[in-house]
């Protein structure tokens, strides 16, 4: 494809391949990395760990079940999420009933299993960036924070609020500024 001047978007592998393995978080970098240094997005498709099979690979030994599911989803999607050039990891099967057993984040009742969590811990808390803080007396403030869409809001010393939504992309210098609106009291980015 790059012979031909082919632009490859992204590449997307199975998640579920080989089938039961828990990978070395090195190796998979590695791995991630090969893509990343051809200039090709990655994507994880198809991403599933079935339950009372065996466990293959360095890490663990055993069989998966839900605790070890839980402990491999964090780890796998955080080694991803890690990755400046994975962007995205496609979930397959999230019912009881998927196509290898167990692999859902539901039970069988359709009550979130351990993995389940992991991953909303993942997404609404650690992965989260929620902050709040005073300005200085230039007005400025230093946050760490992830990239993607915020809000923000000031309390004013007249006691109104100013407030800006704001993207905060990937490919920003990792600096936000914006101004006061004296006339409209809105927040604007510079």
């Amino acid at each position: 494809l790059k012979s031909k001047r082919v632009k490859v978007d992204y590449f997307a592998f199975h998640g579920h391949r080989p089938f039961g393995v828990w990978p070395d978080a090195h190796d998979m970098y590695t791995a991630l990395d090969a893509f990343a240094k051809e200039g090709v997005r990655i994507h994880v498709s198809e991403f599933t760990v079935p339950q009372n099979q065996p466990i293959i690979g360095p890490v663990r030994s055993g069989r998966w079940n839900d605790q070890l599911q839980a402990e491999f989803y964090e780890r796998y999607y955080t080694v991803c999420f890690s990755h400046p050039d994975v962007d995205v990891i496609n979930m397959w099967g999230i019912g009881p009933n998927t196509w290898q057993d167990g692999s859902g984040l539901l039970d069988e009742n359709y009550n979130p299993k351990p993995a389940f969590d992991v991953l909303k811990n993942l997404f609404f808390n650690k992965w989260h960036t929620q902050t709040s803080g005073n300005l200085s007396a230039g007005g400025s403030t230093t946050q760490r924070a992830f990239y993607g869409e915020y809000e923000i809001s000031i309390n004013l010393p007249n006691e109104q609020t100013a407030r800006a939504t704001f993207n905060f992309p990937t490919n920003s210098p990792g600096e936000i500024r914006l101004k006061l609106n004296s006339e409209t009291g809105a927040l604007e980015r510079l």
